[in-house]
């Protein structure tokens, strides 16, 4: 459930002024009608819908155009009204999560997967990842790996801020299909404004280069594997982190440039025990207060809190029996 809700969260544009808010997808045997897609202006106050049902979708990088899957196609569509869906690419086996455009606009990242070898008794996927030029030229057969019977996510495929990597399932590949990386000590993901990665595991949190060297070690708290959560300011200087359970619902802040961690306080005093966990963070606009969402053990429900970003900095109650789905800043 909680993949289904990162599938569908809203999408902010890279200029920050629109948001493109996915519904649901049509589905006609049992009756159910899409939800359609929806966009956002935050500057003119306006919503329109751009489909008539729910996709997953992704913003170029100029945020005039959006790109998506469906069926078998690869789709860009521009959000001027009246536009018409362009298709770019088509294949039987893509899946809709994967549609990935690079921050130069020049590629869509794609994927298609299917029944790996003969043997009744395999259950493996082989996963193949294309790079889709947007000028129309033929799409490019990146790699084929080994994909095993895991949960598809739109979040398992990023590009790099230079857009000359593709992180993809926990592996980076160049733009020849040249596999980068080795295993790397849990799941990583790429920093905001190089290609860099931070790396997540039960061991704690570091970040590494592309070839796995670890460069900067930002804690060696023990974490369950559903434990982490962290954001990087809007800036890319700063990255919000909560502490395991064991440490209360404590958060701390990791300064990139100088490479060092400070606790900046816990939600609601180190004696609260209510929380079970911390679920998404975000940062406010102004990078001064990480916002995060709370599950409350004690209430059964979920809250919303801001705690400033300093030593000791003042908790803050936003919203109670609420949970944190994505925070905008107003342009």
């Amino acid at each position: 459930m909680g993949r289904f809700f990162q599938e569908v969260s809203p999408q902010l544009s890279p200029d920050g002024r629109y948001l493109l808010l996915p519904g649901l997808a049509a589905y006609p045997p049992a009756g159910v009608e899409g939800t359609g897609l929806w966009l956002i202006d935050l500057v003119e106050g306006t919503s329109r819908e751009l489909l008539p049902d729910g996709k997953i979708a992704t913003w170029s990088p100029t945020s005039d155009a959006i790109t998506y899957v469906t069926g078998d196609t690869l789709y860009s569509l521009s959000i001027a009204e009246g536009a018409e869906p362009q298709p770019l690419f088509q294949h039987p086996d893509l899946w809709a999560p994967y549609a990935k455009w690079s921050p130069d606009g020049q590629w869509i990242a794609a994927l298609t997967s299917s029944l790996e070898g003969t043997d009744e008794y395999e259950t493996g996927y082989a996963a193949t990842y294309w790079l889709v030029p947007t000028n129309g030229d033929p799409a490019r057969e990146l790699s084929t790996q080994a994909a095993g019977a895991i949960e598809y996510s739109a979040s398992e495929m990023s590009w790099s801020p230079d857009s000359q990597f593709l992180l993809v399932r926990n592996r980076v590949f160049d733009l020849e299909g040249k596999q980068m990386s080795t295993d790397y000590p849990g799941r990583v993901n790429w920093l905001p404004n190089d290609s860099r990665l931070l790396a997540t595991s039960s061991d704690g949190m570091h970040i590494v280069t592309i070839a796995g060297e670890e460069i900067a070690r930002i804690n060696d708290y023990q974490y369950d594997s559903s434990e982490h959560t962290w954001a990087f300011s809007h800036d890319g200087r700063r990255l919000a982190y909560s502490l395991p359970r064991t440490e209360g619902a404590t958060v701390a802040v990791y300064d990139l440039e100088r490479d060092e961690s400070q606790v900046i306080g816990a939600i609601s005093g180190a004696d609260f025990v209510g929380i079970e966990s911390i679920g998404m963070m975000r940062w406010s606009a102004d990078d001064s207060r990480p916002i995060l969402s709370v599950y409350r053990v004690d209430k059964s429900h979920y809250e919303i809190w801001t705690l400033e970003a300093q030593p000791g900095g003042a908790a803050e109650l936003l919203l109670e029996n609420a949970e944190l789905v994505e925070a905008v800043p107003y342009p």
